[in-house]
């Protein structure tokens, strides 16, 4: 949400990510919105996943740094703003799923 604004056709400035959802080429089908929620899950899934301790960090360690070990040796030597960055968005992402569920 806080890079594509959740825009369709949004592109990052140096044209490695497109879409809603910010998925860089390794994503197959990233331009059909539910093959990329799908794929941005089961690759979630190799990070942690649903099990995760801290969900926040698996994303952090999926985003980031994939190659890391772990979810705290991604955090440990990644950039730290972008944890950040992400959590922010909650109020937002809350306030638009509430919205669309209407609860």
């Amino acid at each position: 949400m806080q890079e594509s604004g959740l825009r369709p056709r949004a592109v990052s400035p140096n044209g490695l990510w497109r879409s809603i959802f910010q998925q860089d080429s390794g994503y197959p089908g990233r331009n059909n919105p539910n093959t990329a929620i799908s794929g941005f899950f089961d690759r979630l899934a190799h990070h942690g996943g649903p099990s995760s301790p801290d969900i926040w960090k698996s994303i952090f360690w999926l985003q980031q740094r994939p190659g890391d070990s772990s979810a705290e040796a991604a955090v440990a030597h990644g950039r730290r703003g972008y944890l950040n960055e992400i959590q922010s968005q909650l109020p937002r992402a809350t306030a638009l799923y509430r919205s669309i569920a209407g609860v």
